[in-house]
């Protein structure tokens, strides 16, 4: 492996030392070496052409160069074509990384006391690794990628195909998973089409095997050639990649010549197991059960707004030459779902038009979007069955049962399946992991447009309402599914003319919509209570109610801005609201702002002494002001006033247990089960504080308490898995993280499992990858505390393993523990108990050596 290192003048120093010390495995060039003049091009060229890494050290200097610019470019143009190579950035001090170089970051060195050092053992992992198995970014395809890997290491494939609309990157994903898994790879390529059968790919195979012209063939000549030329290709080890088969089935998706002939020698070839034929298509072709073992197929879907940013952001300033706005990018980006090629064209339409204008005036982004429907779609012959339907799903847009999509589409049950297979052969729709049908974005616009474009528009609208109703009837009013479907219903008999129906539906369960937004704020889930408060608020804008739960709602998401204005609005309708003015304490209790939050709730304490909520929210800012023991006497007068108050008892409990009386903690948090034994969160305290006391099968039984009591809580779930490592049961921890997995909806909390995963990995022996898993995330600079501390354990194992066998080694692994717990030390959140226990067993290990 050989790497390009593009840096600043300014940064020479540090990257030479980072050189020296990975030769001989870097390219290097020298500007000061460089003439001026007609080579200087062509060099940097050469040395990015020959690169299997292009690591750019980004600094304020390296931003400003132009030198690095023309660097940037050129290995992005180099990965835009071929594929040939990995893109790192290392950023060496805190200067913002531009948009498109975002999903390239690989390490950051800005807090650190040896950046070379760290550079070097990151970069010496990294280029060591050999192509096969790599996990670099690829337009965000790793998971595609991933299930390719899979495939091609089963004996039973021979044959890939990748399903996507037309544009999506089906080829491009091809030939990358041939350049990662396959070393030095030599691929023959043939796009099939209207006017490409099995003589014309019988001619085209036959020249890159034989490297001569075949000369004319037709029927079972041409059928033969074919066979011949691809026993040749494969068997001297290169690799098939057909695309665009789609051509060659016909409109029942039943397979056609050539394509038949190709299945049928793959699955002949041995040599196609390690040999691997890529086919891309935008239907799946129906196969006999004996071909069917060695197709395989991969769904290609489109890429997420994230990265759909940088590349829109990416195209700008290759075809602009100037860096655009990260927002401008992000905002068009979420309007172009997911379609590379709309990223290029959008990065167009901005310099023409710019991203304000586009948001504000789309015409110009409607019309892409069309033209990228049409492409999606292309030359696909649909019946008018399957149409129908695409337009019904389009109408709905919501996740809805077949019954309702039969009832919608007045279709009988045998038409009904005959609809689906048509339109999710054509590859327009898919079936879900929940069993929905579900279509692209783009093509949803363009079915919803015919609709819109039927004389009876109206009345199958009303149709589709009639039918959402009814499945409305049979719903729980306080579900999350309920709250979705209830729009939809209004707008569909809006669109049928029906207003008085519309309203009528959404006016007869404000109600219980308003009940249901309470019960799920008081359960924590704040994005469900904020559906249905949505709901309530289109009906009854001025709600107080709801907009006060809305304020609160606003302030656990932490959006700051959005809670200030609503709380301001609050407050200038009912200045000496008490409900008001507490909610402003609280946005400064939750921002931190501790001072100004207790002034708010000792001036309500004024007006209402025995103001619970107040008088606990102003023990929370004492305590966290340092002032303990000032806090608890607020929550004495709270008791006095209301004793068995869940929220004061769990206050308190959290107090006492992170004062380290862990007694006085355990007996508010059993007064507070007590009060209210249904809640999950009270049990997570307990089960927290059991631990805390070293009663670990107590705190497990809470734990799964807890978690039997709301499934879907992240945080009683990841206490639950520690709980369940720490006390050996690895085989149940396991299947807990994969359903933590499930509902890491956040950075944070992917965090939280990965740091998990890798604790159960280092408890099951496995060090290695414990120790990969710990060193990612370190050097994404996340979950540091924690996973510093899971270092040095390892470390500390690894050094048990070696102490007997090779003292140098042991020395070395003694020395990387004692920096790890240095700077797992040097982190604010770091858990003062578990340094010191890492800190006695280095002592330990030092004192026996």
């Amino acid at each position: 492996m050989r790497a390009f290192l593009s840096h600043a003048s300014a940064d020479k120093q540090l990257v030479l030392a980072v050189h020296d010390a990975l030769e001989p495995l870097t390219t290097w060039l020298d500007r000061a070496e460089l003439e001026l003049g007609d080579l200087f091009l062509e060099k940097i060229e050469d040395g990015i052409r020959n690169a299997s890494d292009f690591v750019l050290f980004w600094s304020k200097a390296s931003a400003a160069s132009e030198f690095v610019r023309l660097e940037v470019h050129m290995a992005f143009i180099q990965s835009l074509e071929s594929r040939a190579i990995r893109l790192r950035v290392i950023r060496l001090d805190d200067t913002p990384l531009p948009l498109r170089l975002k999903p390239f970051q690989y390490l950051s060195v800005v807090d650190s006391s040896d950046p070379v050092s760290e550079i070097v053992d990151a970069l010496q992992t990294a280029l060591a690794q050999p192509t096969r198995g790599v996990r670099h970014r690829f337009l965000d395809r790793n998971s595609e990628l991933g299930r390719i890997e899979e495939l091609i290491n089963d004996a039973e494939t021979r044959l890939v195909l990748l399903r996507g609309f037309q544009g999506i990157g089906k080829g491009s994903l091809a030939h990358e998973a041939l350049r990662r898994f396959f070393d030095g790879a030599s691929v023959v390529e043939v796009t099939a089409g209207p006017s490409v059968g099995p003589s014309e790919l019988a001619l085209q195979l036959h020249q890159a095997a034989h490297g001569t012209v075949l000369g004319e063939v037709s029927g079972v000549q041409a059928l033969a050639a074919v066979e011949s030329a691809l026993t040749t290709i494969v068997a001297r080890g290169q690799f098939i990649v057909l695309r665009n088969v789609h051509h060659w089935l016909d409109g029942e998706r039943e397979v056609e010549e050539p394509l038949g002939t190709v299945i049928k020698q793959a699955a002949l070839h041995s040599e196609t197991r390690r040999q691997t034929i890529f086919l891309t298509s935008t239907r799946v072709p129906r196969v006999s059960p004996d071909a069917s073992q060695y197709l395989s197929t991969v769904q290609v879907q489109g890429l997420p707004d994230d990265h759909m940013s940088s590349l829109v952001s990416m195209w700008f300033e290759l075809t602009q030459g100037s860096s655009l706005p990260p927002e401008q990018g992000r905002s068009v980006a979420s309007l172009l779902h997911g379609h590379p090629i709309a990223a290029k064209v959008a990065s167009t339409l901005i310099a023409q038009f710019g991203a304000e204008h586009l948001e504000q005036y789309p015409r110009e982004l409607v019309a892409l979007q069309r033209d990228l429907a049409k492409t999606m779609i292309g030359d696909l012959q649909l019946s008018v069955a399957a149409q129908k339907l695409l337009e019904v799903l389009s109408l709905i847009a919501v996740p809805v049962p077949s019954r309702v999509l039969v009832d919608a589409s007045g279709f009988d049950e045998e038409t009904f399946q005959d609809a689906v297979a048509g339109a999710t052969g054509a590859g327009l729709a898919e079936v879900t992991d929940t069993g929905h049908l579900a279509i692209h974005p783009l093509v949803a616009d363009y079915f919803w447009r015919s609709h819109l474009d039927s004389e009876d528009y109206r009345e199958r609208a009303g149709v589709a309402g009639q039918a959402l109703e009814e499945h409305l009837a049979t719903i729980p009013t306080s579900s999350a599914t309920f709250v979705g479907l209830l729009p939809v219903a209004v707008r569909l008999f809006a669109l049928s003319g029906d207003m008085a129906r519309a309203y009528r539906i959404r006016g007869d369960l404000v109600g219980e919509l308003s009940q249901a937004a309470i019960t799920h704020y008081n359960r924590r889930q704040y994005a469900l209570a904020e559906a249905f408060i949505e709901q309530i608020l289109v009906a009854e804008p001025q709600s107080w109610r709801m907009r006060l739960y809305l304020a609160r709602i606003r302030i656990r998401q932490r959006r700051w801005g959005d809670a200030d204005s609503l709380i301001e609005a609050l407050m200038a309708e009912r200045p000496h609201d008490i409900g008001i003015q507490h909610v402003r304490g609280w946005r400064l209790l939750r921002g931190e702002r501790f001072e100004e939050a207790l002034q708010v709730f000792l001036t309500i304490l004024i007006q209402r002494e025995k103001h619970v909520a107040s008088l606990r929210d102003a023990a929370d800012c004492l305590y966290s002001l340092g002032r303990a023991p000032e806090a608890l006497e607020f929550l004495d007068r709270a008791k006095r006033v209301e004793s068995d108050n869940a929220f004061v008892l769990d206050l308190e409990a959290r107090i006492y247990q992170e004062l380290g009386d862990y007694e006085r903690a355990l007996t508010a948090a059993n007064l507070a089960v007590i009060r209210s034994p249904a809640s999950w969160a009270l049990r997570h305290r307990r089960a927290q504080i059991l631990s805390s006391s070293g009663r670990r099968q107590e705190a497990l039984a809470e734990a799964q308490e807890a978690v039997n009591l709301d499934p879907e809580q992240f945080t009683a779930r990841s206490t639950l898995v520690s709980l369940l490592l720490d006390t050996g049961a690895r085989d149940e921890a396991r299947e807990q993280l994969s359903a933590l997995q499930d509902r890491a909806v956040n950075g944070r909390e992917k965090q939280v499992v990965d740091h998990l995963a890798a604790r159960g990995l280092y408890l099951a022996g496995d060090l290695d990858a414990a120790l990969e898993m710990v060193e990612g995330q370190i050097r994404r600079r996340r979950n540091l505390a924690p996973s510093y501390g899971l270092l040095v354990q390892i470390r500390l194992e690894q050094y048990s393993r070696l102490a007997d066998r090779s003292t140098a080694s042991a020395a070395l692994l003694l020395q990387q523990a004692k920096r790890g717990l240095a700077d797992c030390e040097a982190q604010p959140d770091h858990d003062p108990g578990i340094v010191e226990q890492l800190r006695r067993r280095i002592a330990n290990l030092e004192a026996s050596k």
